[in-house]
């Protein structure tokens, strides 16, 4: 008596943790749970799985736990599972046909089947769907009878169809479905399995329209929360579909598209019992104004709602910055821009905070705008800006160097944008030549800088640095300094000298060389000796077309030092070493014809560099002293010195491949071969010096 006592306590205890714990899976073959369930009068259970299907996990872990599914399959059936790849499972596959998993089946204690279904799902739909598949009325093989002997019911039809649904017939149901429905009476349809059966009908259907009209009654048949939360997520689907549509761009399909949004906008309005029916009223406002291009609406959509990480309000918020990007002025754009942390941040991989990284960059270099020159006139007329044009050739290496180097820099984008209509056109297209020929292009890149009325304010031809662009560009916007400002000034003679120098500067910028000269001798022969040295006018001193003044400078080289700094000894070594690399080259290719006045030229030079007292003076008089016995022809000297050289230097190379030239006419070929180190080391200086200036 006290074992059995024991024994009654052990079984209690064991089906209270099985009711605690989910689905209690007996480790049984399948004829032993026949014999069981026939005993007991229950079912037969079995869950098809493999050891690979991720769904399968899924029922495993989130499913067959849950005390809800236990507390129906525990008390109703013998619950076994098998690997339908190992052993009895494998066995069970090949007679039952099971292919697909996971695959439910259901025995009666007979062994005949009462239900297969396929694929898994969550919690709540796999509870309403046992109860389905326990229902003896439902049994598939009573259904597959009744249906082949032409007795099915319109609520038998219902159910075989859903049969057919479980164990994913798509072309029976559509069939069956198609020779049906149109049969079915009203009161058909108001039943729980025809809900069920419409998990998959679109808002476009007929028959999401009749779920509608007759929601109160399913309210009653399925509950509340479960028919609203499945037409919340129908109306999101469609409206997902919908803020897609922004880029139509024919008027009477986006006019059809807008009657469609305000029908779905009243079926919403129609069901207050949605539980998140202002989030559907937010997404369709989206959709409006992306197919009404009311950008002002998408960035109040954006600005006034909380978004989460889940896959619908990241969609949501990726087309809401998309519409902004693809329709949206410069200024609304900069208005999605300052909604960044807001709408951003949400990890690398979501689309809306990479789409704000990558405007947060277009914004921080000059934003060109694609749009033909004419147009380009009227949005500046509109908006009250200056027109930049960046005129470049797809060949061109330093309009190459201005866009990935200069104008992708935020300090030069920060200048133009705010003032700019920004643009860019490929001057080797003969339609743009003949728009901006009046703009006198002819070198690249060039900058153009243009009113709105289509006069030129300012020009820029070349590249530069960004610091020096900079300081170009400042100049062209402004409207005293540009040069269309101080060729007007000029040309009346009312120019002072600050204006001259800023008039020289900007002639020269506009690569008109000949009256960049002009004015520049203009202008130093307005100045007295005291300006001349002053910093502000080295720029004239130290220009290229002013070889002229090189006296001057040599005269003045300690006040200018002082004034200027240490440019002034740069520019001086600079123009020596250009000097005798002119020597070295001319001598290496036999150009020099007159030896006294190259002898002469290196006595003067060499006063002239000792008079500069420069610091570093790279090199210069050993140069000199070379060269002397270059044009002495003393070989010996030159095979020691040149044996010496361990590297080849840029800045030396034009010296040494002089050198060498001596060697190579009047020194022995005993001499050359035992330089042939040193010429391996020059001939990969002049490689590495090519590829660095020529290979742009």
């Amino acid at each position: 008596m006290k074992k059995s006592i024991i024994c009654i306590v052990c079984v209690i205890l064991c089906m209270n943790v099985f009711a605690q714990t989910g689905v209690y899976f007996e480790n049984l073959s399948f004829e032993k749970a026949l014999a069981k369930a026939k005993a007991e009068k229950k079912w037969v259970f079995i869950d098809c799985y493999t050891s690979w299907c991720g769904p399968c996990k899924t029922m495993l872990n989130n499913v067959f736990p849950v005390k809800e599914v236990g507390d129906i399959l525990n008390t109703r059936c013998v619950n076994i599972k098998f690997d339908m790849e190992v052993g009895e499972g494998k066995i069970l596959a090949e007679k039952y046909g099971v292919k697909s998993f996971p695959t439910f089946l259901i025995f009666n204690p007979d062994g005949s089947l009462q239900y297969r279904a396929l694929g898994g799902a969550q919690v709540e739909d796999f509870l309403v769907k046992i109860q389905r598949w326990l229902d003896p009325k439902s049994s598939l093989t009573n259904l597959e009878k009744r249906y082949a002997a032409g007795k099915l019911k319109p609520s038998q039809q219902i159910a075989y169809l859903l049969a057919l649904k479980d164990n994913f017939k798509k072309e029976e149901i559509e069939k069956l479905y198609a020779e049906w429905a149109g049969k079915w009476k009203e009161k058909d349809k108001l039943s729980r399995n025809y809900w069920y059966l419409q998990s998959d009908v679109k808002y476009s259907d007929e028959e999401f329209q009749f779920l509608i009209r007759h929601v109160d009654t399913y309210v009653k048949l399925i509950g509340e929360k479960r028919v609203y939360h499945f037409l919340f997520y129908k109306f999101l689907a469609v409206t997902s579909q919908m803020v897609g549509r922004y880029v139509e761009k024919n008027p009477e399909v986006r006019k059809k598209y807008r009657s469609e949004l305000f029908e779905l906008k009243k079926d919403v309005e129609s069901l207050p019992g949605l539980a998140d029916s202002l989030r559907l009223h937010r997404d369709i406002c989206l959709a409006l104004g992306g197919l009404d291009e009311n950008m002002g609406e998408v960035l109040q959509f954006l600005r006034e709602n909380e978004f989460g990480d889940d896959m619908h309000s990241t969609y949501f918020r990726s087309m809401g910055v998309r519409m902004v990007l693809n329709n949206g002025t410069e200024k609304e754009k900069e208005q999605l821009l300052s909604l960044k942390d807001r709408i951003g941040g949400k990890g690398e991989f979501d689309p809306a905070s990479n789409l704000l990284d990558e405007l947060e960059k277009e914004f921080a270099q000059v934003r060109f705008r694609d749009m033909p020159f004419e147009q380009a006139l009227q949005q500046a007329k509109a908006e009250n800006k200056l027109i930049f044009v960046d005129c470049y050739t797809t060949w061109c290496g330093p309009c190459k160097f201005m866009a990935a180097n200069v104008l992708t820099e935020k300090s030069v984008g920060d200048i133009l944008n705010p003032v700019c209509l920004c643009v860019k056109y490929d001057m080797d297209k003969k339609e743009l030549k003949t728009a901006l020929a009046k703009y006198g292009v002819r070198a690249f890149p060039t900058f153009l800088i243009i009113r709105p009325d289509g006069s030129l304010q300012h020009k820029i031809v070349g590249s530069s640095e960004t610091e020096d662009f900079i300081v170009k560009l400042k100049q062209g916007l402004s409207e005293k300094t540009c040069l269309s400002y101080l060729q007007n000034q000029y040309n009346a003679g009312k120019c002072n000298k600050e204006q001259m120098l800023d008039y020289w500067l900007a002639v020269g910028d506009s690569f008109d060389k000949n009256l960049a000269k002009k004015v520049g001798l203009e202008l130093y022969n307005m100045l007295t000796d005291e300006e001349r040295v002053q910093a502000q006018y080295w720029p004239l001193l130290s220009s290229k077309d002013q070889c002229e003044y090189h006296d001057f400078i040599l005269k003045h080289i300690d006040v200018l030092k002082r004034n200027v700094g240490n440019e002034v000894e740069k520019f001086m070594l600079k123009e020596y070493t250009s000097m005798m690399q002119h020597f070295f080259y001319s001598y290496k290719c036999g150009q020099l014809k007159d030896e006294k006045q190259a002898r002469n030229m290196l006595k003067k030079v060499r006063q002239e560099v000792i008079t500069c007292n420069f610091t570093k003076p790279n090199n210069l008089l050993l140069q000199m002293d070379w060269a002397e016995k270059m044009l002495d022809k003393k070989v010996v000297d030159i095979e020691k010195y040149l044996k010496n050289v361990t590297t080849v230097e840029e800045n030396d190379l034009s010296f040494l491949s002089a050198l060498y030239s001596v060697m190579s006419k009047y020194g022995s070929k005993a001499a050359l071969e035992r330089l042939q180190d040193f010429k391996a080391k020059k001939d990969k200086a002049v490689e590495d010096y090519t590829r660095k200036y020529f290979s742009f």
